[in-house]
């Protein structure tokens, strides 16, 4: 950002804090007077010094960050301190958006992320819970007001596209209410959700493979010698036809499972039989 681009933005700021140039008018009238100087020069070296600060952060990057100032999402700062906020507000809106961009890799397998590792609804559960999860109530919440009242937070703040839904459960306590059901039919239930070792066939599915082969065969050592726990992906093997993908929505998982398969659909199972 040169000279006449930082006049952009300050006049920009302007009309956000109109303050500002009642600000600067007396910052540089009071650093002549100190400095035996003239306001213009004072104004002037100010100026360059905050374009300095700003060398590396682009116009546009600046009214940015200025237009997130006016609708609430960065803080107005103190006015000497704009440049360092422009700043620093670009220099991690840069990294967040290097973040971004990794995020968008490819994955040879999207149950695991090519982890080796997918964690997986307990199937055995799954079958048994179908009648218990039809008795939940969803609704979706409007995100400005709830009850009535203004909502704690305005999600629309973070999410201006809308591109986020919140949703009211009944009970709001489903999830730990359906694993306290599932412990209360036996003590020796497995839990709801658990990993599991992937079907697919990335590097570090075939190396999670062969240490629990190696811990099934009683080989499997640890560096100091000893017999060796099961890796990390535990016992159990991840079979698309009768688990479910645990991900972070697990009311979206059932339903969705539930809505495409039909009961015992793909494996006999009888719960009395306390598998």
């Amino acid at each position: 950002m040169n000279i006449s681009e930082l006049r952009n933005v300050t006049r920009r700021f302007s009309k956000i804090s109109p303050a500002f140039l009642e600000w600067c008018t007396r910052a540089a009238r009071t650093a002549a007077r100190s400095n035996g100087t003239s306001e213009d020069i004072e104004w002037q070296e100010q100026l360059e010094s905050w374009q300095r600060t700003l060398q590396a952060v682009t116009e546009a990057e600046g009214l940015g960050i200025l237009g997130r100032m006016e609708t609430g999402t960065v803080t107005v700062p103190p006015y000497g301190d704009l440049a360092q906020t422009i700043r620093r507000e670009a220099m991690v809106a840069r990294q967040q958006e290097s973040r971004g961009l990794e995020s968008t890799r490819s994955y040879k397998c999207l149950s695991c992320l090519d982890s080796g590792i997918a964690e997986v609804w307990n199937p055995h559960f799954v079958e048994s819970y179908r009648p218990q999860f039809e008795l939940i109530e969803r609704e979706e919440i409007d995100r400005a007001v709830a009850d009535g009242k203004r909502a704690a937070f305005d999600l629309a703040r973070f999410d201006p596209d809308g591109l986020i839904a919140s949703y009211r459960y009944d009970p709001a306590t489903w999830i730990a209410d359906a694993a306290g059901w599932w412990r209360s039919l036996a003590d020796d239930q497995n839990p709801i959700h658990h990993v599991a070792l992937c079907h697919c066939d990335c590097h570090k599915q075939r190396t999670l493979a062969e240490q629990r082969d190696e811990y099934n065969q009683g080989t499997r050592r640890s560096v100091s010698g000893k017999k060796a726990t099961l890796p990390a992906c535990g016992a159990a093997k991840y079979d698309p036809a009768i688990m479910p993908i645990k991900t972070a929505l697990p009311y979206d998982d059932l339903a969705r499972w539930y809505a495409t398969h039909e009961v015992n659909e793909t494996y006999e199972w009888k719960p009395e039989a306390n598998q």
